[in-house]
C-alpha cells in the first residue's frame, strides 16, 4: 500500500503546480530568520486576510484581542500559522487566551512568543492552528483564524491600531497556509515542504496613538463624529397588563473604548387604582453557574395611581447578577412585567462614559415597551455595511429575539434582497432554537455575519421575515447603528437605535412626513421617507395617500394617492422619488408637512417605519446630522393612548443638552374630534406628588387635521415639579371622542424651545397672551369643578384656588 504521507505530499506539489499556472509566479523565501523556510507560490489575489477588530486598547490588568479572518473564496484550508511582530515595549501577549474566540481550524498546535534581540524593539506571535478533519469539511470561504490576545506593557493612554501600511519595519504578518491534505498534515517548516504561501500586499504595523504616558491608566474613546442634534420619535401605545423588552443592560461592552451600555425601564400607570407590578428578569447568556433563560432576579413594586416608575436607580435594578467574564459587574438579560391593571412603559438605552450606571451619556435611545408577542415578526430594513450619507460611516443592523414562553422555541429566518435587481430574492435562511425564557441575538451569528456567503464585507441591504410557533409567540427589535468606518461590524459606533419587529397590517399610518422643513437649528431641515416591506408570497398593490397638516383653503389640494406594487417579499422605499414634493407658495415653496396613510388592496398585510432624517442645507442627500427610524401605525381603535415620559428640560448630560418633548396628532375622523391632554407629575416636589395633576387641558381637532405641541402655548407653560435644576417631568394620558394617531418627539436641545405662553403667570389662562375676562371665566369653571382642566392654575401649585383669582385679579 503506497505511503500515505507521499500521496498527501504529491497532491500538495499538484496543487501548487496548478496555482502557479494560474497566477504566473512563484517564489521561494525564508518564512523568518529563525529557520523556519518555506517554498511556495505568492497568491495574494486568491486569499485575504483582515482584521476584524483593527484597533485595541490596552490595560496591563486586561486583556484584549484582535480578531483575525481569513478569505479563501472556494480553496479550502487544512492549516494555517500567523505571525505577528509587535513592540515590545508596548505589548505583551496574552498565551493563556490563545484558544478562546471563534476559530475554523479548531485544534491549536503551537502558540508561543519569539523574542527579538536585545537592540530590537519587538517581537514576534506565532500562532498555528489545524482543522484534522475530511477534505470536504475543510472551511473554505469566509474563516475565522481566531482571536490574538494582549496586553499592555505599561498603562498608558491611546489605542494600539493594526492597519493596513508598509514601512521600514518589513512585513509585520505573514502566513503559513496548507490546502487539502486528509486531515494528517501537521506543520514542520521544514526546508522545501509543499504548501501554498501567502503574503500580503497591505502588511499591517502596530501603531501606538498617542504615546504611551504611564502615569494615565484610562484609554480615550476613539475621535468620534458626533450628531450635531439628536432626535426621535416614539409612537403613543395601548396600556397592557403584560410588557416585554429583549434587551437590558448593565455596564455591558459597548465596542467603544471608554464607554457602556446601561438601561433602565420607565412604566406609567394611567389608571386611577394602584397597580401592582411584578418585574422578572432573564439571563441572556450561560455564565458560570447561571444558564441562559433562567431567571437572574423578580420583585415586585406598587405604582400610585396616576403615577411613574423609573428602575434608574432602585436597587433591585442597580443590583443584578454578574453574567460576564470582565472585570466587575456585567449583566446582559431581557425583561417581562405583569401588572394588575394595564400600564406602559418604555426602555430607555443609554451608552455611557465608564463604568458607572450614572456616566456621562454619549447615546440615548427610548423604545416602547412590547405588549403583543406574535409567532410571526418582520424588518424592513436589515443593512450591513451599507453607506449611510455620512461620510466615513456605514448602516449595520442586528436582531434581538425574546421567547417569554416555558418551553424553548425554533424560530425561522427568511431573509430577502432588497437591492436594485434583486428586490425579493432569497438571501438566506436558517432556523435557531431559543431556550424557555432565553434570548437571540444576531451580533457574532455565523450566519448573520455572512448573510452574502461569498462576499462578507458586501453592501447588504435586505428583509426579514421570523416565524415561530403558532402556540409560542415571542417578541424582538432590530437594533440599527451608525459606525465608524466599513467592512467591520465591531468598530466604534456613533448613533443607535432600536425598533420592534413589527407584524402584518392592513392599513398602516404616520402623522408627520416632513420635506425640507425647517428643523429650528440654522442650516438644517428635516426629511421623511417611508420602508415597506411586504412578507406575503403573492405581490400587493399598495396606495400611499399623502394630506397636508394643517392645510388651509388656500393651500393648494395635497391629497396625491401613490399607487405602487410590491412583488413577493419585496421592499419599496421613498427615498429618491419626490414623493413630498407638493406644490406650494412662498415662503414655503418646496416645503412639505404632512401625514400619510397606506393601504393594502385584499387580504394582506405588510409592515413598514417611517425615517426621519436631519440633514445640512435643502437637499435630501445633505449632510446626515440626526436619523430615526419609527414604525409605521396600524389602523388606531383606541379612545386612549399613553406616553410614559414628557419631560420639558431635564438635563442629560449630553454636552450641555436637555431633553424637550412634543406630540404631534391626527385626528382620521370626519368630524372635529375633541382631545383631552392629561399630564401627571413623575417627581415628588413641594407642589406635586407622584401621580398628582400637573395640567389637564383639551384642545379640538377639525376633521382630518393635525395638532403639534410645539406651537401650543398650553404645553409651554407646564408647571416645573423639580427645583434645582428647573424642569418638567410628567406622564401623559391622550383620551379623544374617536380614535388619533400620535406620536412624541424627544429633541435633546441647548436652548430651549418658543414660549408663546409666557403670561401664564400673570393670569393668562387661555395663552393668548393677553389677561382678559375670559381667564376669569375660566377659572370660575375650574374653581367650581365644572371641568376637568386646570389652565387656571397660575401659581403652578397643582390647586385652583383662590390664590389664582389674585392673581388674575392684579394683573387684569
Amino acid at each position: 500500500m503506497p505511503n500515505r504521507k507521499n500521496i498527501f505530499q504529491k497532491f500538495r506539489v499538484l496543487l501548487i503546480g496548478l496555482i502557479v499556472l494560474v497566477v504566473t509566479f512563484a517564489m521561494a523565501y525564508y518564512f523568518y530568520k529563525y529557520s523556519q523556510r518555506t517554498k511556495a507560490a505568492i497568491i495574494d489575489k486568491l486569499i485575504n486576510f483582515e482584521f476584524l477588530t483593527p484597533s485595541i486598547q490596552t490595560s496591563v490588568d486586561d486583556s484584549t484581542y484582535i480578531e483575525v479572518h481569513m478569505r479563501s473564496s472556494q480553496y479550502k484550508i487544512s492549516v494555517a500559522t500567523i505571525l505577528i511582530r509587535y513592540p515590545k515595549n508596548i505589548l505583551t501577549f496574552d498565551k493563556d487566551h490563545a484558544d478562546e474566540g471563534c476559530h475554523d481550524l479548531p485544534s491549536l498546535t503551537d502558540s508561543r512568543v519569539v523574542e527579538g534581540g536585545n537592540n530590537e524593539n519587538f517581537n514576534t506571535v506565532v500562532v498555528t492552528r489545524l482543522s484534522s478533519t475530511s477534505d470536504a469539511n475543510l472551511p473554505s470561504g469566509l474563516i475565522c483564524f481566531g482571536r490574538i490576545y494582549f496586553k499592555g506593557a505599561q498603562n498608558g493612554t491611546g489605542k494600539i491600531t493594526f492597519s493596513p501600511a508598509e514601512t521600514e519595519l518589513g512585513n509585520n504578518w505573514k502566513w503559513d497556509i496548507a490546502g487539502p491534505d486528509g486531515g494528517k498534515f501537521i506543520p514542520t517548516f521544514e526546508d522545501g515542504k509543499n504548501e501554498i504561501a501567502v503574503t500580503v500586499s497591505d502588511q499591517p504595523i502596530v501603531t501606538p496613538t498617542p504615546t504611551i504616558d504611564s502615569n494615565v491608566t484610562n484609554s480615550p474613546t476613539p475621535p468620534l463624529e458626533q450628531f450635531s442634534e439628536k432626535s426621535q420619535d416614539i409612537t403613543s401605545s395601548s396600556p397592557s397588563k403584560t410588557l416585554y423588552y429583549p434587551l437590558v443592560v448593565r455596564n455591558w461592552p459597548s465596542g467603544n473604548a471608554g464607554n457602556t451600555q446601561w438601561s433602565h425601564i420607565i412604566l406609567s400607570n394611567p389608571s386611577a387604582e394602584t397597580a401592582t407590578v411584578r418585574i422578572n428578569i432573564w439571563a441572556a447568556t450561560t455564565y458560570g453557574t447561571i444558564q441562559a433563560g433562567s431567571e437572574l432576579k423578580n420583585y415586585t413594586i406598587s405604582i400610585p395611581p396616576h403615577g411613574t416608575y423609573s428602575s434608574y436607580s432602585d436597587e433591585n435594578w442597580r443590583n443584578m447578577p454578574d453574567t460576564y467574564s470582565q472585570e466587575g459587574i456585567q449583566t446582559i438579560a431581557a425583561l417581562s412585567i405583569s401588572s394588575n391593571i394595564a400600564i406602559s412603559g418604555i426602555n430607555r438605552w443609554q451608552m455611557r462614559k465608564g463604568n458607572t450606571f450614572d456616566g456621562i451619556p454619549e447615546q440615548v435611545f427610548d423604545t416602547p415597551l412590547i405588549a403583543d408577542p406574535s409567532f410571526s415578526l418582520h424588518s424592513p430594513l436589515v443593512v450591513r455595511n451599507w453607506p449611510s450619507g455620512k461620510e466615513g460611516y456605514t448602516q449595520w443592523s442586528d436582531i434581538m429575539l425574546f421567547n417569554p414562553n416555558s418551553d424553548e422555541i425554533r424560530v425561522n429566518f427568511s431573509v430577502f434582497h432588497e437591492k436594485e435587481g434583486k428586490n425579493g430574492v432569497p438571501l438566506k435562511e436558517f432556523t435557531k432554537t431559543i431556550p424557555a425564557h432565553g434570548w437571540l441575538n444576531t451580533y457574532g451569528m455565523d450566519e448573520w455575519k455572512n448573510l452574502e456567503a461569498n462576499y462578507p464585507t458586501s453592501e447588504i441591504k435586505a428583509a426579514v421575515s421570523i416565524t415561530g410557533p403558532i402556540n409560542k409567540p415571542f417578541v424582538g427589535m432590530s437594533r440599527w447603528k451608525l459606525i465608524q468606518g466599513k467592512d467591520s461590524h465591531t468598530n466604534p459606533t456613533i448613533s443607535t437605535i432600536d425598533t420592534p419587529l413589527l407584524s402584518l397590517e392592513n392599513k398602516l399610518f404616520y402623522p408627520l412626513a416632513l420635506r425640507n422643513w425647517p428643523s429650528g437649528s440654522a442650516g438644517l431641515t428635516q426629511w421623511t421617507d417611508l420602508i415597506l416591506y411586504n412578507p406575503n408570497n403573492e405581490a400587493v398593490s399598495v396606495s400611499i395617500d399623502i394630506r397636508e397638516n394643517n392645510r388651509t383653503s388656500s393651500s393648494p389640494q395635497s391629497d396625491r394617492p401613490i399607487i405602487i406594487a410590491i412583488r413577493p417579499h419585496g421592499y419599496y422605499g421613498t427615498y429618491g422619488t419626490g414623493w413630498l414634493a407638493i406644490p406650494r407658495a412662498e415662503p414655503e415653496s418646496g416645503q412639505t408637512n404632512a401625514n400619510v396613510s397606506i393601504n393594502v388592496s385584499g387580504i394582506y398585510g405588510i409592515v413598514g417605519i417611517s425615517r426621519w432624517k436631519l440633514v445640512e442645507g435643502h437637499t435630501v442627500t445633505g449632510h446626515l446630522q440626526s436619523l430615526s427610524d419609527t414604525p409605521l401605525m396600524g389602523e388606531s381603535k383606541v379612545n386612549e393612548v399613553a406616553f410614559p415620559l414628557i419631560a420639558r428640560g431635564i438635563p442629560t448630560g449630553m454636552n450641555g443638552n436637555n431633553l424637550w418633548n412634543d406630540t404631534a396628532i391626527y385626528n382620521p375622523s370626519d368630524t372635529p374630534n375633541t382631545v383631552l391632554f392629561q399630564l401627571y407629575s413623575s417627581r415628588e416636589s413641594n407642589n406635586f406628588k407622584n401621580g398628582s395633576v400637573l395640567r389637564i387641558f383639551k384642545q379640538t381637532i377639525a376633521p382630518h387635521d393635525y395638532l403639534n405641541t410645539y406651537g401650543l402655548g398650553q404645553w409651554h407653560a407646564l408647571p416645573t415639579n423639580n427645583a434645582d435644576p428647573v424642569f418638567s417631568q410628567s406622564s401623559l394620558v391622550i383620551q379623544s371622542e374617536s380614535p388619533v394617531y400620535s406620536i412624541e418627539r424627544m429633541r435633546y436641545l441647548s436652548v430651549p424651545p418658543p414660549n408663546n405662553c409666557q403670561k401664564k403667570p400673570l393670569g393668562d389662562a387661555d395663552c393668548n397672551d393677553e389677561i382678559k375676562p375670559t381667564d376669569y371665566e375660566e377659572w370660575g369653571e375650574e374653581f367650581g369643578l365644572t371641568t376637568k382642566e386646570t389652565i387656571a392654575d397660575f401659581d403652578n401649585n397643582g390647586k385652583i384656588n383662590l390664590d389664582d383669582f389674585e392673581i388674575w385679579r392684579s394683573n387684569l
